[in-house]
């Protein structure tokens, strides 16, 4: 079909949520291939966003689209309700890396997506904690379904939809460089955590009871470095800082690694920058083809034991894939066979240090 013929017939029967329309009229592309898309003239363009961050290995991976055919050949679709071995090894490799950097147990539940994990997450949290409503960073996203716009400070997304009882409470982020509070890192002693803080000292601030230790809130979704916020990272203790309140006033840390998990920043985790353990870890975008995993590591408050996590209340029936599973496997492999961690380190190291030059010439 021609250019013309496949956007009128789009403009009658596609969705106008869809992304494209971001641009009018929306691009057609034909084919893709390491980091690029090409349209139907064969004319390349450079994925700056490499599929919003989930193509680590860029497009039409040989490895992994193998990978991929090799189990579909052998079994494809599953109901959730059946095993497989690709999905118990790569649980297993997941666990036992967070083990090793957090000294927790935890279990591995999956998903289809970023934002439906953050939902899992959600009701795992409400779940154990018996309450609904949560903290959250102004800047931070954590996606479009009901449950994660509730918790992702821009309301654009929320405008449209009514009102949102489990609206989070959006706490300032630390972005020292445009400081919400005027202050700066090196005098400020961390003035924005003390802010917080100031909230659980007396039961008229509205989420705490002193007497009883008990807070509205269950638990705090951030991101460790924002992303749709503006790639924003927090200032080095800030997270420690938080995570001895979060703890004395019982409240849990659920990590959204969905853009900077997989050694994006170095690490496995952005988190391991900070010298914290979560609670809860949500993750997705690991490569390309691999899109739907959810990690819970909880240590003390076992939220993950199958009191909380009983069969069926948070699957549906294609909740993970036997092709996907094969192609994480191949990933997590990918990953440390390229050893990412020390080479996502020098590529950052190397940016970092373009970045200054610039900053000393502005």
């Amino acid at each position: 079909m021609k250019k013309e013929e496949i956007l009128a017939i789009e403009q009658e029967v596609c969705s106008w949520d869809d992304t494209v329309h971001y641009l009018n009229p929306p691009k057609i592309f034909r084919a893709c291939e390491e980091s690029y898309l090409y349209d139907e003239e064969n004319k390349p363009y450079l994925d700056l966003q490499m599929w919003y961050s989930a193509c680590n290995f860029g497009y039409k991976n040989e490895r992994i689209n193998n990978a991929i055919k090799d189990q579909m050949d052998k079994m494809g679709q599953l109901a959730s309700q059946f095993l497989f071995e690709e999905k118990v090894i790569l649980s297993k490799k997941l666990v036992d890396a967070n083990q090793k950097r957090f000294g927790l147990k935890g279990r591995i539940h999956f998903n289809v997506g970023g934002s439906q994990a953050i939902e899992d997450s959600l009701k795992l949290v409400r779940n154990y904690k018996k309450k609904n409503l949560n903290f959250a960073f102004m800047g931070g996203y954590h996606g479009r379904t009901l449950g994660a716009t509730a918790i992702t400070s821009s309301y654009r997304y929320r405008e449209r939809f009514g009102h949102f009882s489990d609206r989070a409470l959006f706490i300032p982020f630390p972005y020292c460089f445009r400081c919400p509070y005027g202050k700066n890192l090196d005098s400020c002693d961390y003035y924005c955590v003390k802010e917080f803080e100031k909230l659980f000292e007396s039961e008229y601030y509205s989420i705490y009871n002193p007497r009883t230790k008990d807070c509205e809130y269950a638990a705090f979704y951030v991101e460790l470095i924002q992303g749709t916020g503006g790639y924003v990272k927090a200032p080095p203790e800030y997270f420690k800082k938080l995570k001895k309140i979060l703890d004395q006033a019982n409240i849990l840390l659920v990590d959204d690694e969905i853009q900077m998990g997989f050694y994006r920043t170095g690490k496995l985790w952005s988190i391991e920058h900070y010298g914290v353990k979560p609670d809860i870890i949500v993750f997705w975008k690991i490569s390309y083809k691999w899109n739907e995993s959810f990690i819970r590591t909880m240590g003390k408050r076992r939220a993950y034991q199958s009191k909380y996590m009983a069969a069926g209340f948070y699957s549906f029936y294609f909740l993970f894939k036997s092709d996907r599973c094969k192609s994480r496997l191949r990933s997590y492999e990918h990953h440390r066979r390229k050893r990412l961690r020390k080479h996502g380190s020098t590529k950052r190291a190397k940016v970092f240090r373009g970045l200054e030059k610039i900053k000393e010439k502005v």
